[in-house]
């Protein structure tokens, strides 16, 4: 077999389950902890970007390259030498636990505990009424401490100011925790119907398992080398440029907004056009498969045009296109079309589980009847948080039905795309709720809270999304041999780690440097603004049902399931559903490009020189991948070391 077969087959060069040792388990926490101060003082203190919500950490990649690079020496020693599979469960531990630590993870959840009870963060139109109904162990509700936060030039530590924020870091910590036990619940049920039977192809997997296999032959590849310096000479010139406009640039591998050429209807309701082709991202892509990558770029001009047609046709747009809560709906298809179709697997499993049929699972990360446990104790222990919260039964079950309905779409869209596409910016629970059904149905607390706290805090958008990371993390032991289950467990606890000192460093950076004295990102302030202006707002004008909200949600969904039908139905038929449901997401401006060349040039390569030119090519996409992700750390590391002020991590 050639190295380029190996490669793209995922070699099985380990075959036994990945395990925890003590030594992992140890840099692990270090690893986790140091990425927790690190994220906290470059992204959030000093705005600098390490990319923290993309796919792939490229902190996490950066880190177990060197380590890769210091444990080499150390193969003579057989008690010292790392195995492949320490490096790949220490990957998967990493990464878990650096996932929370983005501003879609706990940096805005942090800003939203902080700023409500002090009078310096408020609007002077907000009355004190907005904030009677927070929970008060929920949120800083010592005033020393809140203005504090906000003005910064204090210690959290020496002067005390921990003791204001520990029951609210607590207590989140401890949802966060809940939540990864249903994640990791869910992911286990899901792992064999997706991986085994569907077949799905979990792209990213890829990227470890040639990294840190036993015999590193990607590092023999002069294609995977050639990527790595183009990635990093292109990223390093277009980073620095922001700061030296002397440097020159390529334009073309960054993210360019250009004003649309045409003032007149219908074609100006076309709107801000996006080019522009990171090549961390065309790497990506390049491993995805055709039909999705055809699908993906395809459908968002499809999305694009719907307002040019409907201007052509004279309809107001405001009124008659409601294209954000068809994408929402679209999304929501997905998620629910991957459920029925596991449907018959998680009957059988549910029969295994109650013992009238034998168990097969003995290879799963965890057996059945485990993860059902994991995940009914995870959901018992949200119920009783969302009491402690003072949230009505009926509000509980609708954000976190929903909540766990759009977890499932993101890893069914990891599973099968990879990319970070997967936004869903704005689309969280209390934000479609109040869009569709009103505020009549639920309590003054359940908005307060739902608003005020867990829509920006913990769904502002899916970047971070946990259990993608797991269900991946689930396919990468699988490709080796399988997870164990104290791995398995030890994605909780890393997660769990990683929030709760996401949260206490991010508390420390703002603490000191201060949420509003001008060296923090307003971005932070901004979503606990507009949680409250809507809060306010409803005051005089609460939302009523909204039939063409709701109308088009239900439009999305069933575009989404029809297209899944098809595929079913149809081998040949060109549409992927998951294609539709991302298209109209806003990450998708961003990197339609990439998923346009990427499907060029897969396609191209396939027809013309067949799988052994695809397979040729694959080494160079993974430099551009690794070099670019490298690259944007050092480069990040180098920015906030010398205290350049570069603008520009996108919230």
């Amino acid at each position: 077999m050639t190295k380029q077969k190996e490669i793209a087959a995922y070699p099985h060069a380990i075959q036994q389950r990945l395990q925890l040792s003590g030594r992992v388990v140890v840099v692990a926490v270090v690893g986790i902890a140091f990425n927790a101060w690190l994220i906290a003082t470059v992204e959030v203190g000093k705005y600098i970007t390490l990319g923290s919500m993309w796919s792939l950490s490229p902190l996490v990649l950066t880190e177990m390259l060197l380590l890769l690079l210091l444990t080499q020496p150390l193969g003579c020693f057989p008690r010292w030498r790392w195995e492949a599979g320490d490096y790949l469960t220490l990957y998967i531990l990493l990464t878990i636990g650096t996932t929370p630590m983005s501003f879609d993870g706990t940096h805005a959840l942090t800003g939203l505990l902080g700023f409500p009870f002090s009078p310096f963060a408020r609007r002077p139109e907000w009355s004190e009424e907005l904030f009677q109904h927070l929970p008060l162990w929920a949120v800083v509700s010592d005033k020393d401490a809140a203005n504090a936060f906000v003005l910064g030039g204090h210690g959290f530590w020496s002067e005390g100011l921990w003791r204001a924020w520990w029951k609210p870091i607590a207590g989140w910590t401890g949802l966060l925790v809940m939540v990864s036990m249903v994640y990791i619940g869910l992911s286990c049920l899901l792992h064999r119907q997706w991986s085994q039977r569907q077949r799905l192809a979990f792209p990213l997997v890829i990227v470890p398992i040639a990294l840190f296999k036993d015999e590193p032959t990607l590092w023999r590849y002069r294609l995977f080398w050639a990527g790595a310096l183009l990635a990093t000479g292109l990223s390093t010139l277009n980073r620095w440029r922001q700061r030296y406009p002397l440097i020159p640039a390529i334009s073309l591998v960054g993210i360019n907004q250009f004003p649309n050429p045409f003032t007149e209807r219908p074609w100006s309701a076309l709107g801000i056009l996006f080019f522009g082709c990171p090549l961390w991202m065309f790497g990506m892509a390049y491993l995805v498969p055709l039909d999705v990558l055809f699908s993906a770029w395809f459908c968002y001009w499809v999305w694009r045009l719907v307002p040019v047609a409907a201007a052509a046709m004279g309809l107001d747009t405001s009124q008659w296109l409601r294209l954000f809560e068809a994408s929402y709906g679209a999304y929501s298809g997905l998620g629910l079309s991957a459920l029925w179709l596991a449907r018959g697997h998680l009957w059988t499993v549910a029969k295994q589980g109650l013992g009238h049929q034998e168990h097969d699972n003995l290879q799963e990360p965890l057996p059945y009847r485990l993860a059902a446990l994991l995940l009914a104790a995870g959901a018992l222990g949200i119920w009783g948080w969302s009491k402690a919260m003072g949230l009505s039964g009926l509000f509980a079950i609708a954000f976190f039905g929903l909540f766990f309905l759009a977890a499932v779409t993101v890893a069914r869209i990891r599973a099968e795309l990879g990319a970070a596409i997967y936004g869903m910016l704005g689309m969280g629970p209390p934000n479609m709720l109040w869009r569709t059904v009103g505020v009549q149905p639920f309590t003054l607390t359940d908005w307060t809270v739902g608003m005020g706290l867990l829509t920006y805090g913990l769904t502002y958008g899916q970047r971070s999304n946990l259990m993608a990371l797991q269900v991946e993390s689930l396919k990468v032991a699988e490709r080796v041999g399988g997870a164990s289950p104290a791995l398995t467990l030890g994605m909780v606890w890393a997660a769990g780690l990683g929030t709760l000192l996401s949260l206490v460093f991010a508390a420390v950076v703002f603490t000191h440097r201060g949420a509003l004295a001008g060296r923090i990102s307003i971005g932070y302030h901004n979503v606990f603004v507009w949680g409250y202006n809507a809060l306010h707002a409803w005051r005089v004008d609460p939302p009523k049902f909204n039939a063409a909200a709701t109308t088009a949600v239900g439009v999305g969904v069933a575009v989404t399931l029809m297209l899944q039908v098809l595929r079913v139905r149809f081998v040949q038929f060109p549409l992927h559903p998951l294609g539709f449901a991302i298209a109209a997401d806003y990450n998708c401006h961003f990197f339609w490009t990439s998923l346009f060349f990427a499907w060029l040039v897969k396609g191209l390569l396939l027809r013309y020189g067949g799988l052994s030119a695809h397979r040729s090519f694959l080494p160079f996409c993974l430099g551009l991948v690794i070099g670019d992700f490298v690259t944007m750390v050092l480069n990040g590391l180098a920015l906030a070391i010398t205290d350049l002020r570069v603008q520009e991590l996108t919230l």
